[in-house]
């Protein structure tokens, strides 16, 4: 089986040499998947308990933002925008009218 493309963007963003770095350290085991990604398992490093627990406000924070600039909690939320919009099903939307007319009156004539 040939890797997807998960694993190509992994492999050029540094995240696959930065996880088995991490692997290597924390003595796990390394294996690949179905869709030939690396997998460590058996970490044996001391990890902060929850660590990931901060994402949840932080996801719906930005999730809120989201939506009070288009009506939609993904196409603005920085965490689905750098995972890749039309990865998460999400399209990009315009912002709502009344923003955009304000950004608009804004913005100075051309020329001042």
């Amino acid at each position: 089986m040939r890797p997807g493309p998960r694993a190509w963007i992994n492999l050029a963003n540094g995240s696959t040499l930065a996880g088995l770095a991490v692997a290597v350290l924390g003595g796990a085991r390394v294996a690949r998947s179905a869709d030939r990604l690396f997998v460590g398992t058996g970490y044996r490093l001391p990890v902060p308990p929850a660590p990931g627990v901060v994402m949840v406000p932080l996801y719906l924070v930005a999730a809120s933002v989201s939506w009070a600039l288009t009506g939609d909690t993904g196409c603005r939320n920085v965490f689905e925008r750098r995972a890749g919009l039309a990865d998460g099903g999400y399209t990009d939307k315009p912002l709502r009218p009344a923003l955009r007319r304000a950004l608009q009156q804004a913005q100075p004539a051309p020329g001042q």
